[in-house]
């Protein structure tokens, strides 16, 4: 059914080329028929598709430069295209169909004003795509430039719908990002400053939500890495006082290593901060 869809598109076009609803039809099922490849995994066949869509979208975005619709379309194709060179591993070249893109996105907030918080919500989503590359490819320090800039635009998106859930969340999630990306470069002076801007920001949306305790003891280990024991302790005591609970009430390898991996926090976290028989404290407990 979707070939015989394609196929009566591309008649309607020859019938009439200068149709804005025949062209923009086409160009759509052309792009979701390339989606539906990438989703199964077809990359080459993907691929294959890729000029015919990229073509479309430029045809049109030229035809039509007053329609918002059509001058999005090169941003879409664009967008596909990167997915197309990931999923054939191809990591340089996604990245750098999405960074010649950020231009063209840049010049569409000037062009269509009224279309700003729309152009934003893609560039925090590109900029998170390009940080995903930059990790896969060199490491999570590559990653947090890309990430910054995903941060300011979405703020920039919320200064102007602050009741935009997925304006918040897109912000909540790049803030995350980047004190994880941090925290894993071994960066823990950034890592520690963008965790307390990561949990200031939910508790601010999300007042009665809480994140998953991988966040809490990365930042208790990021201040006590940079100085701030006190916070750190609190923090890694209710950990371990919490992870053997769970022990406790469920023995299984998986709560014993968890359990025993808040222990060694906590002697690590007396370790740097000067207080030897504390640590050792706590390395009998990992014996006991």
């Amino acid at each position: 059914m979707l070939r015989e869809a394609g196929t009566l598109f591309e008649n309607a076009a020859a019938r009439m080329p200068n149709d804005y609803f025949v062209n923009t039809e086409r160009f759509v099922h052309l792009l979701r028929m390339t989606q539906i490849e990438l989703a199964m995994d077809n990359c080459e066949v993907a691929f294959d598709k890729l000029a015919t869509l990229e073509g479309l979208a430029a045809e049109n975005a030229r035809r039509y430069p007053d329609e918002y619709d059509a001058a999005l379309m090169p941003v879409s194709a664009a967008s596909i295209l990167s997915r197309a060179y990931r999923c054939l591993g191809r990591m340089d070249e996604a990245y750098a169909v999405l960074q010649n893109l950020m231009p063209t996105l840049d010049s569409l907030r000037e062009s269509h004003p009224s279309h700003k918080s729309e152009l934003l919500e893609y560039t925090v989503f590109l900029r998170q795509s390009m940080s995903e590359i930059m990790q896969i490819r060199s490491g999570y320090a590559a990653s947090t430039g890309d990430l910054l800039k995903a941060v300011d635009a979405g703020r920039e998106w919320l200064s102007i719908e602050d009741s935009n859930m997925k304006a918040r969340t897109s912000v909540r999630l790049a803030l995350r990002g980047l004190a994880i990306a941090y925290y894993e470069s071994g960066d823990y002076e950034n890592a520690r400053s963008w965790y307390d801007e990561y949990f200031a920001f939910r508790n601010k949306y999300w007042p009665d939500s809480r994140p998953t305790w991988d966040r809490f003891v990365q930042r208790a280990i990021s201040q006590f890495r940079t100085g701030e024991f006190v916070p750190a302790e609190a923090t890694l005591l209710k950990y371990e006082q919490v992870m053997r609970g769970k022990h406790d009430s469920n023995s299984t390898e998986q709560t014993l290593a968890s359990h025993q991996k808040s222990i060694e926090f906590l002697q690590d976290l007396y370790q740097a901060w000067g207080k030897p028989e504390e640590a050792s404290k706590w390395a009998q407990k990992l014996m006991d």
